[in-house]
């Protein structure tokens, strides 16, 4: 670590915690969020780099690129968020939709971000977290209902 590794590590969770702030901001703007978007956004990008420091620091290689850290501080608040949390399920949606807003900006311009094998990785992972969320919603007993009923 050289001596400036401090000043970049929070150089880079701004970065970050900036595309995710925004994705929330679009959530709270239609209603769907209702928590204070940079807040939440720069505690889901703390949270994840507190978990994976050697992989967020570059130790082994390349910084992941700041749209990959979103999308997996989204894919780590989807699967952990506490049932004492307020609202749960809709801050589970809120952070689904961010993160389906990712994989599909990456899915239509992936090629012109410069993303390396640290943010395919993380990347995998995220869509794995997604693919899950949107099974678990396809199973619920409100899908299933609207389904019945010729809504879904």
């Amino acid at each position: 670590m050289g001596i400036f590794s401090g000043f970049r590590n929070t150089w880079r969770k701004s970065q970050a915690a900036v595309v995710a702030e925004n994705l929330l901001q679009s959530q709270a703007s239609v209603g769907l969020f209702d928590g204070d978007p940079h807040h939440a956004a720069n505690q889901l990008v703390e949270k994840v780099w507190e978990r994976r420091p050697h992989i967020f620091t570059g130790r082994f290689g390349r910084r992941p690129h700041k749209i990959s850290v979103a999308a997996i501080a989204f894919a780590e608040a989807i699967e952990r968020i506490e049932e004492d949390d307020e609202n749960p399920g809709a801050m589970r949606l809120s952070f689904a939709n961010c993160l389906g807003g990712i994989l599909s900006e990456l899915e239509t311009n992936g090629r012109l971000y410069p993303l390396y094998g640290v943010d395919f990785l993380l990347l995998e992972e995220a869509v794995a977290v997604f693919k899950s969320f949107s099974e678990e919603v396809d199973n619920s007993p409100l899908a299933q209902e609207m389904e019945g009923h010729g809504l879904g």
